[in-house]
């Protein structure tokens, strides 16, 4: 399914950004990679973005992994909540 999707402004502004995402089986937009040059709002510039492919690609959540606090704390206050916590030992 082809989508487009509008450049958030600051990213425009910047002329740097991206998102590298798929969506899953389960109706799920996985978001792999996102990347701004502002680097204190990263969540906040992709949000309508992210919101809006998720709608253009019939997609009822959108999912990304992270084991950064901070990112955790800022996608919470978009709406997020943390769904599943993965330990590992070498």
């Amino acid at each position: 399914m082809p989508v487009s999707m509008e450049t958030p402004d600051s990213v425009r502004r910047n002329q740097a950004g991206f998102i590298v995402f798929t969506v899953t089986p389960e109706h799920e937009l996985l978001v792999h990679a996102a990347f701004g040059r502002d680097r204190g709002n990263v969540m906040g510039d992709f949000m309508p973005a992210l919101e809006s492919l998720a709608r253009q690609c019939e997609c009822d959540t959108i999912r990304f992994h992270t084991m950064r606090a901070g990112m955790i704390e800022r996608a919470q206050r978009h709406g997020f909540r943390v769904s599943e916590v993965i330990m590992r030992k070498d």
